[in-house]
């Protein structure tokens, strides 16, 4: 085990500081709002995944209905990485976007689904739609874009609102793992029962 530990701490020392604590911060904004949010009981984050340095936040998501508010908790949960970026460090990368199982696509396929498969839009029309891509989407409802847009920026601003909120308990949790490596569901509770950052709450 000891063994194991070196190893993984001579692949994380060979990340620029300020690199990895990007990555902390964008991984922390992840982990906070899901456990805020209470989207899971059991959210873990890593920096190191099978022995290389491959940050991620994952959750086993509760059983629950589908309704347009837990579409948009979801979708929060996943913009969450690049709020705390934006909240905290005051600029966003890349990191959120640039493939299709990143971030933002997660978020965009969420709202694209409410609104063209699941009967979940605002106007209350009941839809089923097979254009999911949304190039097709422009091409054929342009209507439904908006409201995705729209859903996207609830989410971003509900995501950025919570970090912003707890910005020194996230900051906590970034910190707590560069040191350790990988956090457990219990572990960011207990960082995040700090009391709202007064500063963020003040109307």
């Amino acid at each position: 085990m000891d063994d194991l530990i070196a190893a993984l701490d001579e692949e994380v020392a060979k990340i620029p500081a300020e690199y990895l604590y990007h990555v902390a911060i964008h991984e922390a904004g992840h982990a906070a709002v899901a456990v805020l949010l209470e989207m899971s009981d059991n959210v873990t984050t890593s920096l190191i995944r099978r022995g290389q340095f491959t940050a991620s936040t994952s959750m086993d998501t509760r059983i629950q209905a589908i309704t347009r508010k837990v579409v948009e908790k979801r979708m929060a949960v996943a913009l969450a990485g690049r709020a705390a970026e934006d909240a905290i460090l005051g600029e966003v990368t890349a990191g959120a976007g640039g493939s299709e199982d990143s971030d933002i696509a997660i978020a965009s396929d969420l709202a694209t689904r409410a609104v063209t498969q699941w009967g979940l839009s605002a106007s209350g029309d009941i839809l089923y739609s097979r254009y999911t891509a949304f190039e097709q989407l422009l091409a054929y409802r342009p209507e439904r874009v908006d409201e995705v847009h729209k859903m996207l920026n609830v989410a971003y601003t509900a995501a950025l609102d919570l970090v912003r909120g707890h910005r020194t308990d996230v900051q906590a949790i970034a910190d707590a793992l560069i040191k350790k490596r990988a956090l457990v569901h219990d572990e960011i509770v207990a960082l995040l029962r700090g009391s709202p950052d007064q500063a963020a709450s003040a109307p």
